[in-house]
Order: C-alpha cells, then structure tokens, then sequence
C-alpha cells in the first residue's frame, strides 16, 4: 500500500462516523475501483460487513419486538386486571337491577291496592248515604258508621298518596339501578374486548418474536444478553476496521 492515494482513500473510507452499512457500501466502492490483493481485501472487508450489518439489524428487529411484546403483555394484565374488576361490580349491579325492578312492581300492587280500597270505601259511603233518609240520618247509629267511614276514605286516600310517591320513587331508582347496569355492561365489553384483541396481538408478537430469536441463534448471536451482543458487534466492526487500515 505504497501508493499515499490509495492509502488516503482507504482511511476515508473507513474512518470517522459511519454506520456499518455505510462502512460496507464505501470497500464496496473502493474493491471495484483497487486492483489485486488490495481489491480482494476490501471486498473481503465489505462482505464481512454486510453480514455484521445484517446481525445488527437483527438484534434490533429483535429488541424491538421484545419491547413491543412487553408493552402488550403489560396491556393485557391491565385489561385482564379490569376484567376482574368489574366482573363484581357488574354482577352486583345486575342484582341491584332486578331488586330494584321488584321493588318497583311491589310498589306498583300497593298503590292498586290502595286505590281499590279507595274506590270501596267511597262506595260503601255513597251506599250509606243512599240507603238512609233524611230522618235516619239524625240518629246516632247512621252519624258513627258515617263518621268511620269518612275517617276510612280520608285515610286511604292519604294512604294513595304516599304509594304513588313510594312507587314514583322506586321507579326513578329501578332506572338509575338499570342505567348503572348498562354502563357498567359496556365497560365490562370494552374491557373483555380489549384484552381479547391484546391476547391475538401479543400472540402474534411472540411468534413473530421467537422467529427472530432463531433467526439470530441460527447466526451464533445469544439474545439472553442483547447489550452485551451488540457490544459485541461492535466490536467486531472495529476489528474489521482497523484491520482495513492495516
């Protein structure tokens, strides 16, 4: 390598901060344009570096996916995790729906009671005071069964007010408690949803995972220490490097 050229352009080649697919593309360049051994040398050099190119971006691909399968792994213990949430909260609510929807109906009968009670007591007391003339009516017996009969409707009557309130009542809470079930319904979908389509991702991220894994097995290149194979890449595109520079 006497010719001070050739030497200068073989230290541009290779020195300064080139990335090992830009050190292999430059002794490409230079093989097709050196002659003899010096031309071998540097195509020896570059094929040598395409193949510690290709290990690189292998360990990358590799990394990559393994945090990538990490994250969904995380994903689906999160999804997962809600999933058993509210998986409680949902059956209590459903519970509280159909409690909810009893309560409402037994209200509902009440409040019919009520009302028919009602309705006889005005009966019995229109019945009354058709069947008694103006002279009956002045005795004791007529004014007693008068009088507990108008104390009988006045109390049903008030007594028809309250269920109609208790069942106005029970029904706001029978649609809240049926609200409250369907909200919590979809979150419960979503959640089962999500974590379903998480599981069919990160089972087609390890696949895709462990075929990389063989793939850089199958080149000598361990994946239990990634850091310290790419350290090892490296160091070997230095070697590469300076043996170039002789």
């Amino acid at each position: 390598m006497g010719d001070p050229k050739i030497r200068y352009d073989i230290e541009a080649a290779v020195t300064g901060e080139k990335s090992v697919e830009q050190l292999a593309q430059a002794l490409h360049q230079l093989g097709d344009v050196l002659d003899g051994e010096l031309k071998e040398s540097a195509r020896a050099a570059a094929a040598e570096l395409d193949g510690l190119g290709a290990k690189q971006r292998a360990v990358e691909q590799f990394a990559t996916l393994k945090r990538e399968s990490e994250t969904l792994a995380k994903a689906l213990a999160d999804a997962g995790a809600a999933v058993e949430r509210l998986a409680p909260d949902l059956s209590a609510a459903q519970t509280r729906t159909q409690a909810m929807a009893g309560a409402e109906a037994e209200a509902a009968r009440a409040l019919l009671a009520s009302r028919d009670a009602l309705q006889r007591k005005r009966q019995e007391l229109t019945q009354l005071n058709a069947e008694n003339t103006s002279a009956t009516r002045k005795s004791d017996e007529f004014k007693a069964a008068q009088g507990q009969l108008k104390t009988e409707v006045a109390q049903t009557t008030k007594e028809v007010k309250e269920r109609r309130t208790a069942l106005q009542t029970a029904q706001q809470q029978a649609k809240l408690a049926e609200q409250a079930e369907r909200a919590l319904t979809a979150e419960y979908q979503r959640a089962v949803g999500s974590a379903g389509k998480l599981s069919a991702e990160l089972g087609n991220k390890n696949r895709a995972l462990q075929a990389s894994r063989e793939v850089l097995q199958a080149t000598g290149v361990g994946t239990t220490n990634l850091a310290q194979a790419e350290r090892n890449l490296q160091a070997a595109v230095a070697q590469t490097r300076e043996r170039v520079l002789g």
